[in-house]
Order: C-alpha cells, then structure tokens, then sequence
C-alpha cells in the first residue's frame, strides 16, 4: 500500500439509514490503528459493516478496505 507522510486514515460505519459515517475517535495518521480497530469490530457477532478510507485529494477519497459485517443473532 502506497502512503506518505502526513496521510491521515479513518473508518466509517454502515448505517442502514445514513449510510456511511465516520466513527468518533477512530482517525489517525497511522492505517495499522485503523485496521486495529476494524479488525476488533469485525470479529464482533453482529457487526455492521466498516471501512477504511483515505483522502487521496480534496475530491478524491480512496477506500483501502471494507468488511461486509456478520449477520443478526438468530432467535427461536
């Protein structure tokens, strides 16, 4: 993966009605915290779905990686 210096990261959650939205505290200029952080709420049962974006230029926002979420609990 290509980055540089100053790169800032950030994940953004699924929601159903909102759509993709950053999550709190959950930026940083090091992608390993993001993938941290993504991987430990990925490994939750449900979880909705995450990424990992990245501004490449003020228009351009590039994704490095998503997760497609775990489905509900079934119940009885």
């Amino acid at each position: 993966m290509n980055t540089h210096k100053g790169d800032r990261f950030w994940v953004e959650k699924w929601h159903d009605v909102l759509g993709w939205r950053a999550v709190d505290f959950a930026s940083s200029n090091a992608v390993q915290y993001c993938h941290g952080y993504l991987d430990a709420m990925d490994s939750l049962y449900p979880s909705a779905k995450y990424r990992i974006c990245k501004r490449d230029s003020p228009s351009n926002m590039k994704v490095l990686r998503e997760t497609g979420g775990r489905g509900e609990v079934h119940t009885n």
